[in-house]
Order: structure tokens, then C-alpha cells, then sequence
């Protein structure tokens, strides 16, 4: 039988003579130091990354919660002057039935000062819109079981 042309892979490994096995070993070494570098600079871009979008997200958080107190603040502001405007009318016009024009004057008025409300109306104890700053829900029915407090002058005992 004819020897192979080529040595076995056996061979062959036997074959390397000990300077080239101790040259590719530090080739090995240099390869497998440069792929651990790689994979801890990219582990610590990903944890600073991660570290970072956590300073944000709380930041953003805070800055959230900062304008939720102010527009809370600036709403409850907003309402007790409405309250207050809507005390004052009902103290000047407490009969609907006496002058319905200035009453709807005088909430036109409002509305104009107020800027953030869409429509005044007034009702009846029935609750039938009689004056209101919008023509089209004139003579509509509200259910007065949603409001809480009416708007009444107080009366003394």
C-alpha cells in the first residue's frame, strides 16, 4: 500500500515542531485576551448606559411630579376664584326668574374673565337650564344629584 501523499492530521500535529507551538500559543493568548477586552468594554458601555437611562427616567420623574403639584396647585387656584365669582352672582341675582339678562350678562362676563371655561349656565330647582352662555342647551334638563353643595346664598338661622 502506497503512503499517503499528505500526513494524517495526527501527523501532522505531531509533526509541529515545539518554536511553532509556542508561537501560536501566544497568538492564542493575544486572541483570547483581546475578546475578553472587547466583551468588558461592551459589558461597561452597557451598564453605564443602563446607570444613565435611570438618572433620566428618575429625572423625568421628578420633573413629572413637580409639574403635576404645580397644575394641581394652579387648578385649585383656578376653581376657588370660580367659586368665589359664582358665590357673588348667586348673592346678586338669587331669584332667576326676576332678571334672566343680566344674569346672562354677568356670566358672559365671567366667562370672559375665567378663559378656561367652555360655558356657564344657571338652573332652576327643577333642573332646567334658564340662562346659560351657550344658546343651544337653553331649556335642557340637568340632573342636580351630581353637584354636592349648591351654589344658594347661605341662609341665617
Amino acid at each position: 500500500m502506497p503512503e499517503p501523499l499528505s500526513p494524517l492530521p495526527e501527523r501532522a500535529a505531531a509533526c509541529v515542531s515545539a518554536p511553532q507551538r509556542l508561537a501560536r500559543s501566544p497568538l492564542l493568548l493575544l486572541v483570547g485576551l483581546q475578546l475578553l477586552l472587547a466583551l468588558t468594554v461592551a459589558a461597561g458601555v452597557w451598564a453605564t448606559s443602563a446607570h444613565l437611562r435611570r438618572l433620566a427616567l428618575d429625572n423625568m420623574l421628578q420633573h413629572s411630579q413637580e409639574q403635576t403639584r404645580s397644575l394641581e396647585e394652579h387648578l385649585t387656584q383656578s376653581f376657588n376664584l370660580l367659586h368665589m365669582h359664582l358665590r357673588a352672582l348667586a348673592a346678586e341675582h338669587p331669584d332667576l326668574s326676576g332678571e334672566p339678562q343680566q344674569l346672562k350678562d354677568a356670566l358672559v362676563a365671567l366667562q370672559h374673565k375665567l378663559p378656561y371655561l367652555r360655558s356657564l349656565s344657571a338652573l332652576d330647582a327643577q333642573g332646567t337650564v334658564v340662562v346659560s352662555t351657550q344658546a343651544d342647551i337653553l331649556g335642557t334638563h340637568a340632573s342636580l344629584a351630581d353637584f354636592s353643595t349648591p351654589l344658594t346664598s347661605p341662609t341665617t338661622s
